[in-house]
């Protein structure tokens, strides 16, 4: 009597695991039509006083 549920266990616990095991497509088709163009944003340019915060910071990394 045990062993038979041992196997039918075994059975249902395969059962499960084949199908879970399912083909996954991680890759999405190529599709060469779609041309991207990224354009990147325009910089900004920094204020004198930021600038005087960046130096600040760049010659105290130095330092270290």
């Amino acid at each position: 009597m045990m062993k038979s549920i041992k196997i039918i266990i075994a059975v249902i616990i395969g059962v499960v695991m084949l199908a879970a095991c399912k083909k996954l497509d991680e890759v999405p088709p190529k599709n060469d039509s779609i041309i991207r163009e990224y354009i990147l944003p325009k910089p900004v340019l920094l204020s004198d006083m930021e600038r005087e915060i960046v130096k600040e910071e760049r010659a105290e990394y130095e330092k270290l």
